[in-house]
């Protein structure tokens, strides 16, 4: 027995599916926002398009793409992005903003989940840890 998922979206109209894989919360834009990663560093950085919880990785099915430096994964179309890598060696300065919040975190190399509604915008790099607060 297949179980349906009914949407009502933004402009009042009705949106059905019976298969929960294709509604709004699974690897894609909800009401017109989209996870967005900038890449404001002069290397590239991957990002997932879809994201597999019981993994905490990306899943295979949509792949990764590699977001060249200084450009963002909304350039060219509407794509909602679930998570980035940022490369191996060195740390990274990440603004993330939120719907109704923001933050500024230094991370560690390796893959980073975002929300729908989050922005991140990855915007330095340094060798080594960093002690204290992102500056």
């Amino acid at each position: 027995m297949a179980a349906a998922t009914v949407v009502l979206t933004a402009g009042g109209a009705i949106a059905a599916s019976a298969d929960w894989t294709s509604s709004a919360h699974v690897g894609a834009c909800e009401f017109g926002i989209c996870g967005t990663v900038v890449n404001g560093l002069d290397i590239p950085v991957d990002i997932a398009l879809d994201w597999c919880e019981w993994e905490s990785a990306p899943c295979e099915s949509k792949g990764v793409r590699t977001l060249p430096a200084e450009t963002r994964s909304d350039t060219t179309d509407k794509v909602d992005v679930d998570g980035f890598r940022v490369p191996d060696g060195l740390r990274y300065q990440v603004y993330f903003t939120h719907t109704f919040s923001s933050e500024t975190a230094w991370l560690d190399p390796g893959w980073h989940k975002i929300s729908t509604d989050t922005v991140a915008r990855i915007a330095a790099y340094q060798p080594g840890p960093v002690v204290g607060d992102a500056q």
